[in-house]
């Protein structure tokens, strides 16, 4: 070590001094490093390839899909009045001659319990949204799903891997056949 380097009486650091200095380079070495890293991404769930669907989860897909576009109305389940969330998923499964509940919490009963990592399309997916409320849409494949989102918007197709989606999914049923 060259001598510019060892402490002289001259550049001693008093006891206290020398003790913070060894803690601050411990935490930055248990932090890795003062210069710092970029933060490492955050997992995310490893890609479950989606399950054959069947011609009737398929046929529920393209009939949701049909009312993208239509304004969300509250109580609404036909594309004249216009969707809630539920209205829609009520809307979908009976234009395909499959009878569920129209309410998002009698729908959550109904059909089979889905591990919603495993889906098919045509599954239904509920979301808490507050502390009260639910929502539910159709799942469309490769993690996308149709809902009818609120008042002033329409239905619509988007990624349930957004953040806002994923904190949010409560539950995932399968009706279609």
């Amino acid at each position: 070590m060259p001598n510019s380097l060892l402490p002289t009486d001259r550049h001693r650091m008093c006891p206290a001094c020398s003790l913070l200095l060894c803690c601050l380079l411990l935490v930055c070495l248990a932090a890795g490093g003062c210069a710092g890293r970029p933060a490492a991404p955050a997992p995310s769930r490893p890609a479950v390839p989606d399950l054959a669907p069947s011609a009737r989860a398929r046929a529920v897909v393209h009939t949701a899909r049909t009312g993208i576009g239509t304004p969300y109305a509250w109580g609404g389940c036909t594309p004249e009045q216009g969707f809630d969330c539920s209205g829609l998923v009520w809307w979908a499964f009976s234009e395909n001659a499959l009878s569920i509940p129209r309410t998002t919490e009698a729908q959550m009963n109904a059909g089979t319990d889905t591990h919603c990592t495993a889906l098919r399309q045509g599954d239904i997916l509920f979301f808490r949204i507050s502390s009260k409320g639910l929502h539910a849409g159709i799942y469309t494949g490769d993690g996308r799903f149709v809902h009818s989102p609120k008042s002033g918007h329409t239905v619509r197709e988007e990624s349930m891997r957004k953040a806002y989606w994923q904190q949010r999914l409560l539950a995932c049923r399968r009706v279609a056949p």
